[in-house]
């Protein structure tokens, strides 16, 4: 459990250091739209050979919100020169 709620925490701060230098970055959009539902998110950030579906929740929250994280981080770090 405390490390699907560090993965949310990571995600969500992630977030709110790109939506500060970069609104209108796709990956702020992703998390700002209303249109995009649980499974887009699931299956834009899910990069594992076999399906999501069937898996524990907490385990496929924590792993694309990881990913979630992990692509910020670069994005920040590659676009912005912001370390997270």
């Amino acid at each position: 459990m405390e490390d699907q709620i560090s993965a949310t925490e990571l995600a969500f701060n992630a977030y709110v250091k790109l939506k500060k230098v970069d609104p209108d970055n796709e990956l702020v959009k992703v998390m700002d739209s209303d249109s995009v539902t649980d499974e887009d998110f699931i299956n834009r950030f899910w990069d594992k050979e076999e399906p999501w579906e069937g898996k524990p929740g907490s385990m496929v929250s924590m792993r694309v919100e990881t990913n979630y994280f992990l692509e910020v981080k670069k994005e920040l770090k590659e676009k912005h020169s912001v370390e997270i």
